[in-house]
């Protein structure tokens, strides 16, 4: 009876153990815990700082258009001038205004921001550099499509408001030809092209800034101050008044060369000259361009403003975008799992974002109460844990850095591929090969071999002519041609190029065989297209000349290929702020971990932290020593009997001896603070860890000066 109850029973289950060893999970990525939050915080400041403010710049501009096209403050009075603000067809132009000049910029410069500056030495370089990056061509087509929209804007709102205040504004597409109804408007035409030449210039003076790249300042707080951004703003003006004024002179010249030289020689083409003349035909009917001058001086004067106006929108957009951009975001204030959130967010893939979160942490370093401190100290849910993982991505930033600086601001050298193995020869055959003949030859008359003794390729012949050339010197011109002659294939040989009337003319080897040669060719050649080739030689040689004279006298080309060490110093050290940052953020840790950490994890990283801070602090001081080196010997040689010229180029080097040593002292300043901290805090305890004989001796400094 118990045998059956047995059978028909449910077996019974293991009971599961939870004593096993489970993996730790990792620390999740940025991408899920931390860049949302600070792209958040830009998203408001992008939206109520720079569409607000560009918005507002907008309005005024497109405002004090209107008062203008309407006849002025004299003519509509003042109460339709305080009214106008405010009137449906300003607050529309302006928006129209600020969608094609302001959102352009705007996203333009948030799709394609940089962390790190360009690593050029000259603009020459900086120019090359970005040249070559899509971003830049990109940025030039999209400032040319602002332009011609802000210029279509224009003219359609002359029309819509200036007709009843100041007349016809004469800015249609057409010439209001009747009887040539297709000829294009010249006066739209010039405005165009100075608003492309202003897209143009405005361009160029970002790239040489290198606009993209953020301009970081870790000693500013992540708060906006309105006094400070409208004295920002405030040159801006001034610098688009001089910019447009530049601008402006060079596309009414360009406009000019246009019209006289480039129109009538393209017009005279068979096939260009019939597409062209329904459209251009009456730009070749003046014929003195200089005349425009004076004849549409209120032309010139709306393109210049119009031209300010573009820039200053642009230039607006872009200051508040480089103020923006540049603050700290603190995106952690409140949120559960802070240090969790920024160790995540240290290891993010965008360097922008990084760089805002290792900037936090270095806040939350240096916070009097260590509350989010001692979670990372005692982490040991995540593997690695939170130390581990801060420790390793702050060194590794370090150590890129500093293999930078090592290198000069110098890429990688590019390894060698390894050699490919040689090919393997074929085995040789175990037969070794007859090379002899191995047929008896057929035993040849004596006749016949008189006969080929005698003959003129025969073994006679060859040893008598081989003798005489050996004992009787026969000039080298007469070898030539005997051998050209004697020789047998000359009846099988291409005829000459020359007339048998021609001497054979030898390699010349002298001036003098050289000028004869020059003289035979040119009489082949024919006198006249010789000296048409001469003229234009000429012409070339002396355009060159005066070009490459005006070049150099006018001082442009020395501002624009010579190396300036301040700017060495940013390509040896690009992430100066970041690098400052990671060291402050480091020796903050390891200083508090004496009385916060119970665990003594970050007891045994002291000294690979140690050593790697000493040993970039030794390779600043020497770029230092270097650059003091550069500035004595630059001092030693002064004297009075130098030229202005002179004095000047010195006085300018010196300047820049003195910015880039300023570059480097900055993070070589943080660096001896931050070790300074460590020997305060640790003292004799340093001496229970073992350094290198370098490190040691430097550390022991530190701990003598303390």
């Amino acid at each position: 009876m118990s045998t059956s109850r047995s059978r028909t029973s449910t077996p019974v289950k293991a009971i599961t153990s939870t004593l096993a060893a489970r993996a730790a999970p990792s620390i999740p990525p940025a991408a899920q815990l931390y860049d949302s939050l600070p792209k958040g915080v830009l998203r408001h400041r992008l939206v109520s700082t720079v569409f607000l403010f560009s918005a507002l710049s907008s309005w005024i501009l497109t405002a004090s258009w209107t008062t203008w096209q309407k006849g002025g403050i004299d003519k509509i009075g003042l109460f339709n001038w305080a009214t106008n603000w405010f009137a449906p067809s300003t607050l529309i132009i302006a928006t129209f205004f600020w969608a094609a000049g302001a959102i352009p910029v705007a996203v333009l410069r948030k799709v394609y921001i940089s962390a790190s500056p360009t690593p050029s030495v000259s603009p020459k370089e900086t120019f090359q550099l970005l040249l070559a990056q899509p971003r830049t061509r990109r940025s030039l087509l999209v400032l040319s499509a602002s332009s011609i929209a802000l210029t279509a804007l224009h003219s359609v709102s002359s029309y819509a408001i200036e007709l009843d205040g100041r007349g016809d504004p004469r800015l249609g597409l057409w010439a209001r030809s009747t009887k040539h109804p297709l000829h294009i408007n010249g006066r739209l035409l010039f405005i165009f092209v100075t608003q492309l030449v202003a897209g143009f210039s405005f361009w160029l003076r970002d790239v040489l800034k290198d606009r993209f790249a953020v301009k970081w300042s870790r000693h500013v707080e992540g708060k906006i101050n309105m006094l400070a951004l409208t004295l920002t703003l405030a040159p801006a003006l001034v610098s688009m008044l001089i910019l447009a004024l530049f601008s402006m002179s060079f596309a009414t010249i360009a406009f000019g060369a246009i019209r006289s030289i480039f129109f009538p020689i393209v017009y005279q083409l068979p096939v260009v000259h019939s597409l062209l003349r329904p459209f251009v035909a009456h730009f070749m009917r003046p014929k003195y361009t200089l005349t425009f001058l004076w004849t549409h001086s209120d032309l010139i004067v709306r393109a210049y403003f119009l031209n300010v106006t573009s820039m200053f929108i642009w230039e607006v957009t872009s200051t508040l975008l480089d103020v923006c951009l540049s603050l700290p975001v603190r995106v952690t204030d409140g949120v559960k799992d802070r240090a969790l959130v920024l160790i995540s967010g240290m290891h993010s893939t965008d360097p922008y974002l990084q760089r805002h979160a290792i900037h936090e942490l270095v806040i939350l370093s240096s916070e009097p109460v260590g509350t989010a401190r001692g979670t990372i100290y005692s982490d040991t849910k995540y593997n690695p844990s939170m130390w581990s993982s801060l420790v390793r991505q702050s060194l590794l930033l370090l150590g890129k850095d500093y293999q930078l600086f090592r290198r000069r601001g110098q890429p990688p050298p590019v390894t060698a591929p390894p050699a490919a193995p040689p090919p393997k020869l074929p085995e040789k055959p175990s037969t070794p090969i007859i090379h002899k003949p191995i047929y008896k030859s057929a035993q040849s008359s004596p006749l016949s071999t008189l006969v080929d003794s005698i003959a003129s390729d025969g073994r006679l012949t060859q040893a008598v002519q081989q003798t005489t050339d050996e004992v009787v010197g026969v000039p080298e011109l007469f070898l030539s041609v005997a051998s050209t002659l004697s020789s047998p294939g000359r009846f099988f040989s291409s005829p000459p190029v020359a007339s048998s009337s021609k001497a054979v003319v030898p390699a010349a080897t002298t001036s003098g065989d050289t000028a004869v040669a020059k003289a035979l060719a040119l009489k082949d050649q024919g006198l006249a297209a010789e000296w048409v080739s001469h003229a234009r030689n000429g012409v070339r040689l002396v355009g060159y000349v005066v070009r490459g004279t005006w070049w150099k006298d006018s001082g442009l080309s020395g501002w624009w290929t010579t190396e300036r060490k301040n700017k060495v110093a940013v390509k040896c050290l690009p992430n100066k702020d970041l690098d400052a940052m990671i060291v402050e953020l480091l020796t903050n840790f390891i200083s508090h971990s004496l009385s916060e950490d119970s665990l003594g994890v970050v007891q045994r990283d002291i000294p690979r932290v140690l050593e790697a801070l000493l040993s970039f602090l030794t390779a600043l001081e020497a770029y230092q020593t270097e650059l003091n080196a550069t500035y004595s010997k630059l001092m030693a040689n002064e004297n009075d009997e130098m030229s202005i010229d002179e004095k000047n180029r010195r006085e300018l080097l010196r300047v820049d001896l003195a910015l880039a040593s300023g570059w480097i002292e900055d993070l070589a300043s943080s660096l001896r603070t931050g070790i300074g901290l460590v020997v305060r805090t640790f003292g004799d305890r340093l001496m229970a860890y073992r350094f290198p004989q370098d490190a040691a001796s430097r550390l022991q400094a530190f701990v003598d000066f303390s």
